[in-house]
């Protein structure tokens, strides 16, 4: 599904809270996924990631969730058909394809 440039300025703004809130779960849970060995193979970006993630702060932690989120919004077709309802396994995919594309002094 492809939207409009308008459809998802307006995905941008108005989804935000519930959806920003679930993304904050998943780098809560995908860092500590990463950290305990929960997650097979991680690349570079994503144990730089962590490592930035285990030593951030509320703010920072809040700014990685809100940049994945609009990551998702940007490339994940259901994100932006489904928003809020996609399922949390869903959620943290996107998650985790986000962190490979992270890198140091990016956040």
């Amino acid at each position: 599904m492809a939207l409009t440039r308008l459809q998802l300025g307006e995905l941008f703004l108005v989804k935000g809270g519930s959806l920003e809130r679930k993304f904050l779960g998943c780098v809560l849970d995908h860092s500590c996924q990463i950290h305990a060995g929960g997650y097979a193979n991680p690349n570079a970006n994503q144990l730089a990631w962590k490592e930035f993630i285990f030593g951030s702060t509320r703010e920072e932690k809040e700014r990685e969730a809100r940049k994945a989120m609009e990551w998702g919004l940007a490339f994940n077709s259901a994100l932006q058909a489904q928003h809020e309802t996609l399922s949390d396994p869903d959620l943290s995919w996107i998650t985790a394809e986000y962190t490979k594309t992270w890198t140091p002094g990016a956040e």
